[in-house]
């Protein structure tokens, strides 16, 4: 695992964001949003994790649960930890970690259980997972991006999202044995016993149009984590900090300032955003 600053503001004690991706793409997906958390928020330290096996960092056989033990080793003290996708689900397991050191946790396009179980339908079919593992046993480089393309379908800004991420299904991709991984970790875990035990203020990001992992996951979490809020985009599909990045860095900015995107609503009310 990498953790890499993404900026240097001049002194300050503000606690740091950090920002770990998802499935098959790497670190890089975060930075169509950085300029407006930049400009929003110049004071905000930024951090990068790139999952092993991603952004230049070896995969050496790591679990999910190492994984997370990993992030509540070294990330800094006070940090929001935002999470997309499958980073989302890790970042749930990380903020249950002993003694974690994360204060406030971004939750983007994730969900408690990335596969339909049989008391939870807002996931995919296990054979959706079947069928990406022999394929990135086969050739990854096909893979990687038909799920980038698989990911906007849906979202009324998909073209411009989709040439946006273009370069990151190019390679270097991440190293095979990470991405299997990867998806051996979203058929395993299933975190909604998990869900009461995570106390840390959480913002909830999700988009109404998400095809890969369903709105209603979103909805999920806001109801049953104990203090979440949820920011819905009406028009957004499974990323939805690319489909709109300038409302996503504000709620993200004062979110991490304030542990709340809506200071003067209650901790659960929906919010809309175009």
């Amino acid at each position: 695992m990498n953790i890499t600053p993404l900026n240097t503001p001049a002194a300050t004690a503000r606690p740091p964001l950090a920002l770990l991706h998802g499935w098959g793409l790497d670190g890089r997906i975060w930075d169509g949003l950085l300029p407006h958390l930049a400009a929003l928020a110049p004071d905000l330290p930024l951090l990068c994790v790139d999952l092993p096996g991603y952004g230049g960092s070896r995969y050496s056989g790591e679990d999910a649960a190492t994984v997370a033990r990993q992030l509540a080793e070294q990330l800094p003290p006070g940090c929001t930890l935002a999470g997309w996708s499958l980073g989302g689900m890790l970042a749930q397991l990380a903020a249950i970690q002993p003694d974690s050191p994360i204060a406030r946790l971004v939750l983007l396009g994730t969900t408690p259980s990335f596969v339909k179980r049989n008391d939870f339908v807002a996931g995919q079919a296990p054979a959706l997972l079947a069928t990406f593992t022999t394929g990135i046993r086969a050739l990854p480089a096909a893979v990687v991006p038909r799920f980038a393309t698989l990911i906007n379908q849906g979202d009324s800004r998909a073209r411009d999202i989709n040439r946006l991420i273009k370069p990151l299904t190019q390679e270097p991709l991440p190293e095979k044995a990470g991405l299997l991984a990867g998806l051996a970790w979203l058929g395993e875990l299933d975190l909604r016993s998990l869900a009461a035990s995570i106390t840390q203020p959480t913002l909830v990001i999700h988009g109404a149009k998400d095809g890969l992992i369903p709105y209603e996951a979103g909805q999920w979490l806001a109801e049953h984590l104990p203090r979440a809020e949820l920011l819905t985009l009406p028009e957004a599909a499974h990323t939805p900090f690319l489909h709109d990045p300038a409302g996503c860095a504000a709620a993200m900015a004062r979110f991490a300032a304030t542990g709340s995107a809506q200071p003067l609503a209650a901790a659960t009310t929906p919010i809309q955003a175009g």
